[in-house]
């Protein structure tokens, strides 16, 4: 377990799993994500494998539940982190989702992603990171700037995106205009920056 302030993270488990899209889901978190197709469950256990809610790949990536302090068992949101065979040694993308209207704006997010991040870098040696919320997602573009991450100008974008994956990630990128899209923004963290 990773104990901050206010939360505390914990290895989410399989039997968790459809309690994490239904999050996702009644948020409009996963209909309004860079992968568009997690609508159904199926979709969702594709996308997020067993290995999300099992922690035996937490060295590449996992899924953690963000639990108030001392209530392990009451999660109110989810975290996870992934860095796939595209992108360079030390990234890795985050994700999150609160457990409805009553999770958000207490800190709870900011606080998790400041969490993880900070534990990855000191196990995993992960120095850069990155979000790609919604543009419309207003609120988390904003939680994600308290966390330390900085959004990624339109002119910039490129260059950056390019900097974080190997060329044949960022062929592929280029090609279906996910992290590229104008729908999206795309935010980054450098551990040891003053962003």
């Amino acid at each position: 377990m990773i104990y901050g302030e206010k939360i505390m993270l914990r290895y989410a488990r399989l039997d968790e799993r459809k309690h994490v899209y239904e999050m996702g889901i009644s948020t409009e978190i996963l209909r309004n994500s860079n992968d568009e197709n997690l609508s159904t469950l199926q979709d969702f256990e594709d996308d997020y494998t067993d290995g999300y809610f099992d922690g035996r790949n937490a060295a590449d990536y996992a899924g953690l539940m963000i639990c108030p302090v001392g209530k392990p068992e009451k999660p109110v949101g989810f975290i996870s982190y992934g860095g796939d065979e595209y992108l360079k040694p030390g990234t890795m993308e985050l994700d999150i989702w609160m457990d409805g209207e009553q999770s958000c704006g207490k800190g709870f997010g900011v606080e998790a992603i400041v969490l993880l991040m900070e534990q990855l870098n000191r196990e995993y040696n992960v120095a850069m990171f990155f979000m790609c919320p919604h543009k419309v997602n207003t609120r988390a573009i904003r939680a994600y700037e308290k966390a330390g991450l900085a959004v990624v100008g339109e002119q910039d974008r490129i260059g950056v995106v390019k900097s974080l994956y190997t060329d044949e990630g960022f062929n592929d990128l280029a090609r279906d205009g996910e992290a590229l899209g104008e729908k999206y923004v795309f935010m980054v963290k450098r551990l040891g920056d003053n962003v």
